[in-house]
């Protein structure tokens, strides 16, 4: 992934991505640290990040690109919203 991560650097791409715990979460900080514009869709509102240990990641994302959310300030957090949230992702991204 590392060596993958740098090649893309130079075309650039915008990494969209769920702010996901794993793959999601790692992609993120790699495109921050090679330079690249990043976006993290939420499925909860933007008051509430989860989880939680990404928390320390939301300023230099928005920073580099952007937190976005469908959802209103105290909107409740529930399991369906992931799904709602990975069609914003879907609509957002040019390629998987």
């Amino acid at each position: 992934m590392y060596g993958t991560a740098r090649g893309l650097s130079a075309l650039p791409p915008t990494l969209v991505s769920g702010m996901a715990y794993g793959i999601d979460i790692f992609a993120q900080r790699k495109a921050l640290e090679l330079g690249l514009d990043t976006v993290s869709c939420l499925a909860h509102d933007l008051n509430h990040i989860y989880p939680c240990q990404h928390q320390r990641h939301c300023a230099s994302i928005a920073a580099q690109g952007a937190l976005v959310s469908e959802f209103l300030p105290g909107a409740p957090f529930e399991r369906s919203t992931f799904v709602r949230r990975n069609l914003i992702i879907a609509g957002l991204a040019q390629a998987t």
